[in-house]
């Protein structure tokens, strides 16, 4: 996914620009010929992927928010053009004021809610639209928006976690590689030129240490590469930190369970939360398994044995889910299960970030050590001749 931005006049001679994200330009000249916009230019940035990340980082928070406050006055009884009306007003971006504009538009003319939210930036995400389209099939789009923002609220502060047990140790290992990278350029090249003019027998370490120095724009392209190999791995829902499977195993169960508990809650029968979940999942194994669970509902199966035999899901969260299918209290189990797996999920969050602080502390002393050592004990060796 690429992003573009975009300038395009409408048929008024309006100017309107915005940033979206497609495969494609093709796809974004569509867009704009279907909401009868003409484009001036579209470039793609260069830089995408951190728009991405920070957009799919504030959008969570924007939603949260947004249905929460929609949700809310809803259940009031303010009617929903009257809710979108004080959106646009209160709006300060003149883009998004635009976009509120333009939704309320759509409803006026008897569309849904969600279907107005198309191409809006920040997009609310497959599960909120998901939650939406629940909302007003039951005629719930209030507590259905109430509960999306519970779980957007919860997943943003989740992963600000994650960043926040993450930031000290990686901050760690980059000033580790800058001392190092610092000395090699600055200090070992000074002190490998004087031993050399010295004709001094240098140390295997420091022999060893000066090659490594010399060398070392070639070893950070590596490291690069490397890098590159596991950002590939994580794309490819591996995730490449020793210790973080675990970790992203918890997330995804509990994200399950959660997800699918919430649709159930909203009034849809099994069957359909599951096809409805089966659009958001993302991890192969899990996505597998809603396949696996969607065909045995279908045939009257009971999900239980289905779960018990997947060597993905937790043995013990397939247990409960089995004895809470025979007591017909499935919805309360999965919200039952997805709080475990959070719990779980936090304690190995702090046990890994206690773990990994301490190993990086000592590999940023052990490096500066090996320099240390690697340049004295020449210097060591020729005073003792000198004496």
């Amino acid at each position: 996914m690429a992003v573009w931005k975009w300038e395009a006049v409408d048929e008024k001679r309006g100017v309107h620009r915005g940033i979206w994200e497609e495969a494609d330009e093709n796809l974004i000249l569509s867009r704009l010929w279907k909401e009868k916009l003409y484009p001036v230019h579209i470039r793609r940035m260069i830089f995408g992927w951190l728009w991405i990340r920070r957009g799919a980082w504030n959008r969570k928070l924007y939603w949260s928010r947004t249905a929460r406050k929609i949700g809310t006055l809803l259940q009031t009884g303010v009617s929903l053009l009257i809710i979108l009306e004080i959106m646009a007003d209160k709006e300060v971006y003149p883009a998004r004021k635009r976009l509120w504009k333009k939704v309320s538009a759509v409803v006026q003319t008897g569309n849904d809610f969600s279907a107005g939210l198309k191409g809006f930036y920040p997009s609310p995400g497959k599960f909120l639209e998901l939650m939406m389209m629940t909302g007003e099939k039951t005629g719930t789009l209030a507590a259905c928006l109430l509960e999306a923002a519970g779980e957007l609220e919860e997943e943003y502060f989740f992963e600000k976690r994650i960043k926040t047990a993450m930031f000290y140790p990686v901050l760690l290992l980059i000033t580790a590689v800058t001392v190092v990278y610092i000395l090699s350029i600055l200090v070992l090249p000074m002190y490998e030129n004087l031993f050399l003019g010295l004709n001094a027998d240098l140390p295997l370490i420091s022999r060893l240490l000066f090659k490594v120095g010399s060398n070392l724009p070639w070893i950070i392209g590596l490291a690069g590469v490397t890098a590159a190999g596991f950002q590939w791995l994580k794309k490819r829902r591996f995730w490449g930190l020793p210790g973080m499977g675990k970790i992203q195993k918890l997330r995804s169960v509990m994200q399950f369970c959660s997800t699918l508990h919430r649709f159930m809650d909203a009034g849809l029968p099994l069957l359909e939360s599951l096809s409805l979940l089966e659009q958001i999942v993302k991890e192969d194994q899990l996505a597998k398994l809603v396949r696996e669970l969607k065909f045995a509902v279908s045939e009257g199966k009971r999900i239980s044995p289905v779960l018990e035999a997947n060597g993905y899901f937790p043995a013990e969260a397939a247990a409960l889910l089995g004895v809470a299918e025979e007591s017909g209290k499935l919805s309360e189990m999965l919200a039952h299960v997805a709080e475990m797996n959070k719990r779980e999920l936090q304690e190995n969050l702090e046990s890994y970030s206690r773990f990994v602080e301490p190993l990086l502390i000592l590999g940023m002393a052990g490096l500066v050590g090996i320099v240390a050592i690697g340049v004295l004990m020449p210097i060591f060796d020729m005073s003792m001749h000198i004496q």
